[in-house]
């Protein structure tokens, strides 16, 4: 895992569309500068349109769980596997997709987050984010973890080590 700066906080994002069970569900965590589990959620929410907007509304759920959190003053760097959606946010210009209300949204939540930065990661740097997406997909509900699941243990170990 990328060292963080001291105090700052990284929250990776991911979702996962299951197109037989016309759901999709995100998987996100935060770990603290040492790479370590601080808390994690999954959620399972009615099909979307795209693999994008699913991602896209993966980082606007992500941002308002950091304000659910009080952590919306902290520093922390959101990852996301989805270049797409990096790239729509970080584009200052009027967003005419097919996400651009939830662009839009994810922009105004994050000019009120000055310490808050969005950053695009390899599929592998995203895996624990994955298998949160992948834990739950049966109902429309969410589950918040103090502690991470036994599906992430291997994984945030191998993080820890590298």
């Amino acid at each position: 895992m990328a060292s963080l700066y001291e105090g700052g906080f990284k929250l990776n994002v991911d979702a996962s569309v299951f197109t037989e069970a016309e759901t999709f569900s995100i998987g996100m965590l935060v770990r603290d500068h040492h790479g370590s589990f601080v808390v994690g959620r999954t959620m399972t929410l009615p099909k979307v349109d795209s693999v994008f907007e699913a991602e896209a509304i993966g980082v606007k759920e992500a941002l308002s769980w950091l304000v659910e959190w009080k952590m919306d003053k902290e520093r922390v760097q959101v990852e996301t596997d989805s270049m797409l959606t990096t790239k729509a946010l970080k584009c200052q210009t009027l967003n005419l997709m097919e996400v651009g209300d939830v662009i839009k949204e994810c922009c105004s939540m994050m000019q009120i987050m000055p310490n808050v930065s969005i950053n695009f990661v390899r599929n592998q740097a995203n895996k624990a984010a994955h298998l949160l997406a992948r834990y739950l997909c049966s109902a429309y509900v969410h589950v918040d973890f103090t502690s991470p699941p036994n599906c992430l243990l291997e994984t945030l170990l191998s993080d820890l080590s590298k």
